[in-house]
């Protein structure tokens, strides 16, 4: 390390994800900060509702590990850090309740004569002017599909 101690923030944005063994950059990362210094890292957050077990973007070799904020908060137990910030990003985008509703109403298999015979008498963009309301308010109170913590580097 040519620089350790040197710096007041380093960032690390969708980064640790990819990497097979994070532990190692996220050390190096602490021995360049100084005491007092932040570490910025955000992760796609796992425990969102926006991601599936089987997705193949959110699996090797794309993604190397799962991040959630428990597990974030884990690694400062591990490292000379201290946790003094974690947030979600918001769902944003006029779009995706739209999407998330199409997704859930619009392309779902019938699960009944009663779902069949809505979608027959109210029509698909009825149904989907219904249900995007309470799409929006529920993406509202669900975490996002980004979780970022600052950290501040702890002294010795």
């Amino acid at each position: 390390m040519d620089s350790p101690g040197e710096f007041d923030v380093v960032a690390s944005f969708q980064v640790v994800e990819h990497l097979a063994d994070p532990l190692p950059s996220l050390e190096a990362a602490c021995t360049l900060l100084r005491a007092g210094g932040l570490l910025v890292l955000s992760v796609p957050d796992n425990d969102s509702f926006l991601f599936d077990e089987f997705d193949p973007l959110n699996a090797p070799p794309h993604h190397m590990g799962r991040w959630t904020a428990r597990a974030l908060l884990w690694l400062q137990r591990r490292l000379p850090l201290r946790v003094v910030d974690i947030q979600h990003q918001p769902l944003t985008g006029d779009r995706l309740p739209a999407r998330l509703t199409t997704r859930a109403v619009g392309q779902a298999p019938y699960r009944s004569f009663k779902h069949w015979l809505a979608r027959r008498v109210l029509g698909e963009d009825r149904i989907l002017a219904l249900a995007t309301p309470w799409v929006t308010a529920a993406l509202e109170l669900a975490p996002g599909h980004t979780v970022q913590v600052t950290y501040e580097r702890l002294a010795g």
